[in-house]
Protein backbone atom coordinates (compact mmCIF):
# COMPACT_ATOMS: atom_id res chain seq x y z
CA UNK A 1 0.00 0.00 0.00
CA UNK A 2 3.10 2.07 0.84
CA UNK A 3 4.03 2.63 -3.15
CA UNK A 4 0.93 4.07 -3.61
CA UNK A 5 0.62 7.87 -3.54
CA UNK A 6 -2.69 8.35 -1.97
CA UNK A 7 -2.06 6.61 0.58
CA UNK A 8 0.99 8.09 1.15
CA UNK A 9 -0.59 11.98 1.00
CA UNK A 10 -3.62 10.61 3.72
CA UNK A 11 -0.84 9.61 5.77
CA UNK A 12 1.41 12.90 5.66
CA UNK A 13 -1.63 14.86 5.99
CA UNK A 14 -3.24 12.76 9.13
CA UNK A 15 0.12 13.57 10.95
CA UNK A 16 -0.04 17.26 9.19
CA UNK A 17 -3.57 17.84 10.90
CA UNK A 18 -3.34 15.67 14.13
CA UNK A 19 -2.51 17.78 17.41
CA UNK A 20 -0.35 14.95 18.50
CA UNK A 21 1.21 11.29 17.09
CA UNK A 22 2.85 8.72 18.61
CA UNK A 23 5.74 6.53 17.42
CA UNK A 24 7.41 3.44 19.14
CA UNK A 25 10.96 5.08 17.68
CA UNK A 26 13.31 7.98 18.34
CA UNK A 27 14.26 7.28 14.25
CA UNK A 28 10.44 7.32 13.13
CA UNK A 29 10.32 10.07 15.64
CA UNK A 30 12.88 12.33 13.84
CA UNK A 31 11.43 10.96 10.24
CA UNK A 32 8.30 12.39 11.22
CA UNK A 33 9.50 15.82 13.10
CA UNK A 34 8.86 17.71 10.36
CA UNK A 35 5.48 16.71 9.49
CA UNK A 36 3.69 16.75 13.33
CA UNK A 37 2.83 19.57 15.73
CA UNK A 38 3.74 16.90 18.51
CA UNK A 39 5.69 13.73 18.03
CA UNK A 40 6.31 11.57 21.48
CA UNK A 41 8.13 8.36 21.40
CA UNK A 42 6.46 5.98 23.69
CA UNK A 43 8.57 2.49 23.52
CA UNK A 44 6.71 -0.99 22.93
CA UNK A 45 6.62 -2.75 25.59
CA UNK A 46 5.27 -6.67 26.63
CA UNK A 47 1.86 -7.37 26.90
CA UNK A 48 2.28 -10.22 29.17
CA UNK A 49 5.49 -11.49 31.31
CA UNK A 50 6.84 -14.99 31.54
CA UNK A 51 7.21 -16.45 34.76
CA UNK A 52 10.43 -15.73 36.71
CA UNK A 53 12.16 -19.04 37.29
CA UNK A 54 15.57 -20.12 37.26
CA UNK A 55 16.66 -21.95 34.02
CA UNK A 56 18.56 -25.25 33.93
CA UNK A 57 21.31 -25.74 31.66
CA UNK A 58 20.56 -26.27 28.10
CA UNK A 59 21.28 -30.21 27.18
CA UNK A 60 23.22 -30.60 24.35
CA UNK A 61 20.96 -30.90 20.75
CA UNK A 62 20.31 -33.97 19.83
CA UNK A 63 17.86 -36.01 16.84
CA UNK A 64 15.31 -36.20 20.14
CA UNK A 65 15.45 -32.36 20.72
CA UNK A 66 17.18 -30.81 17.98
CA UNK A 67 18.66 -26.76 18.98
CA UNK A 68 15.77 -24.66 17.20
CA UNK A 69 16.32 -21.44 15.44
CA UNK A 70 13.41 -19.41 13.68
CA UNK A 71 11.72 -16.41 12.74
CA UNK A 72 8.71 -15.53 11.50
CA UNK A 73 7.17 -12.37 10.18
CA UNK A 74 5.29 -10.58 6.91
CA UNK A 75 6.16 -10.65 3.38
CA UNK A 76 7.70 -7.05 3.92
CA UNK A 77 10.49 -8.87 5.49
CA UNK A 78 11.44 -10.48 2.21
CA UNK A 79 14.75 -9.08 1.34
CA UNK A 80 15.77 -9.24 4.81
CA UNK A 81 15.45 -13.18 5.14
CA UNK A 82 16.80 -13.52 1.44
CA UNK A 83 20.33 -11.41 2.63
CA UNK A 84 21.16 -14.09 5.51
CA UNK A 85 19.23 -16.92 3.85
CA UNK A 86 22.74 -18.36 1.72
CA UNK A 87 25.39 -18.34 4.71
CA UNK A 88 22.45 -19.65 6.86
CA UNK A 89 21.84 -22.48 4.76
CA UNK A 90 25.37 -23.36 4.31
CA UNK A 91 25.64 -23.79 7.83
CA UNK A 92 22.52 -25.41 8.67
CA UNK A 93 24.02 -27.71 6.56
CA UNK A 94 27.52 -28.63 8.36
CA UNK A 95 25.49 -28.83 11.95
CA UNK A 96 23.86 -31.47 13.29
CA UNK A 97 20.72 -31.15 15.35
CA UNK A 98 20.13 -27.84 14.26
CA UNK A 99 16.86 -26.74 12.61
CA UNK A 100 15.68 -23.61 11.09
CA UNK A 101 11.73 -22.72 11.20
CA UNK A 102 9.98 -20.28 9.85
CA UNK A 103 6.64 -19.16 9.91
CA UNK A 104 4.85 -16.56 7.39
CA UNK A 105 3.85 -16.92 3.70
CA UNK A 106 4.96 -19.88 1.67
CA UNK A 107 6.91 -17.58 -0.69
CA UNK A 108 9.82 -16.54 2.22
CA UNK A 109 10.50 -20.09 2.24
CA UNK A 110 11.51 -20.44 -1.34
CA UNK A 111 15.18 -19.86 -0.09
CA UNK A 112 15.74 -23.07 2.00
CA UNK A 113 13.48 -25.56 -0.22
CA UNK A 114 16.61 -26.92 -0.93
CA UNK A 115 17.34 -28.04 3.17
CA UNK A 116 17.01 -31.42 4.18
CA UNK A 117 13.68 -31.94 6.10
CA UNK A 118 15.24 -32.11 9.42
CA UNK A 119 16.95 -28.93 8.99
CA UNK A 120 14.40 -26.85 7.94
CA UNK A 121 10.32 -26.85 8.81
CA UNK A 122 7.67 -24.07 7.48
CA UNK A 123 4.35 -22.91 9.29
CA UNK A 124 1.94 -20.80 7.72
CA UNK A 125 1.58 -17.59 9.21
CA UNK A 126 -1.86 -17.07 11.78
CA UNK A 127 -3.31 -15.25 14.26
CA UNK A 128 -1.08 -13.45 17.16
CA UNK A 129 -2.01 -16.22 19.33
CA UNK A 130 -0.83 -19.03 16.92
CA UNK A 131 2.30 -17.32 16.41
CA UNK A 132 3.56 -17.15 20.17
CA UNK A 133 2.60 -20.35 20.80
CA UNK A 134 4.88 -21.53 17.79
CA UNK A 135 7.69 -19.02 19.46
CA UNK A 136 7.47 -21.41 22.49
CA UNK A 137 9.12 -24.38 20.15
CA UNK A 138 12.52 -22.40 19.43
CA UNK A 139 15.56 -21.84 21.31
CA UNK A 140 16.77 -18.89 19.16
CA UNK A 141 14.78 -16.20 17.70
CA UNK A 142 16.41 -14.07 14.51
CA UNK A 143 15.49 -10.49 13.30
CA UNK A 144 17.86 -10.02 10.34
CA UNK A 145 17.27 -6.41 8.58
CA UNK A 146 18.79 -4.72 5.75
CA UNK A 147 20.24 -0.59 6.47
CA UNK A 148 17.17 0.63 4.72
CA UNK A 149 15.33 3.72 6.01
CA UNK A 150 12.20 2.02 6.53
CA UNK A 151 14.40 -0.47 8.63
CA UNK A 152 15.49 1.81 10.56
CA UNK A 153 11.98 3.45 11.64
CA UNK A 154 10.82 0.13 12.80
CA UNK A 155 10.11 -0.90 16.52
CA UNK A 156 12.17 -3.44 18.56
CA UNK A 157 8.97 -5.50 18.79
CA UNK A 158 10.93 -8.72 17.42
CA UNK A 159 12.57 -8.63 20.60
CA UNK A 160 9.89 -8.01 22.54
CA UNK A 161 7.91 -11.34 21.26
CA UNK A 162 10.70 -13.27 21.23
CA UNK A 163 11.72 -12.00 25.01
CA UNK A 164 8.55 -12.82 26.40
CA UNK A 165 8.99 -16.44 24.86
CA UNK A 166 12.57 -16.86 26.71
CA UNK A 167 14.46 -17.23 23.45
CA UNK A 168 17.80 -16.23 22.31
CA UNK A 169 17.38 -12.89 20.66
CA UNK A 170 19.85 -13.04 18.05
CA UNK A 171 19.29 -9.49 16.36
CA UNK A 172 20.76 -7.38 13.71
CA UNK A 173 22.65 -4.44 15.01
CA UNK A 174 20.76 -1.25 13.27
CA UNK A 175 18.50 1.44 14.98
CA UNK A 176 15.55 -0.65 16.23
CA UNK A 177 17.85 -3.08 18.50
CA UNK A 178 21.04 -0.92 19.08
CA UNK A 179 19.50 -0.20 22.94
CA UNK A 180 19.93 -3.44 23.57
CA UNK A 181 23.68 -3.43 23.06
CA UNK A 182 25.36 -4.67 26.41
CA UNK A 183 22.40 -5.02 28.05
CA UNK A 184 23.11 -9.31 27.70
CA UNK A 185 19.29 -9.41 27.04
CA UNK A 186 20.48 -9.91 23.44
CA UNK A 187 23.00 -10.77 20.53
CA UNK A 188 23.44 -8.11 18.14
CA UNK A 189 25.00 -9.08 14.83
CA UNK A 190 26.50 -6.32 11.64
CA UNK A 191 26.23 -8.65 8.68
CA UNK A 192 25.44 -12.45 7.73
CA UNK A 193 28.87 -14.00 8.57
CA UNK A 194 28.67 -11.76 11.90
CA UNK A 195 25.21 -13.86 12.46
CA UNK A 196 26.70 -17.28 12.03
CA UNK A 197 29.67 -15.95 14.02
CA UNK A 198 27.28 -15.49 16.64
CA UNK A 199 24.90 -18.22 15.92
Amino acid sequence: SWSDRRALFCFDQLIRRCDGTQVTTEALGQRLADRGRRIDVMPNQLEELPPLRAFPAPAPPSAERPLVIGWGGSFGHREDLRAVAPPLIAWLQRQQHVRFELMGDPVLAEPFAALASERFRFTMAGSLPHYLAWLEGLDIGLAPLLPTEFNRCRSDVKFLEYASRSLVPVLQNLDPYRHLAGTGAALLFDDPDDLIHQL
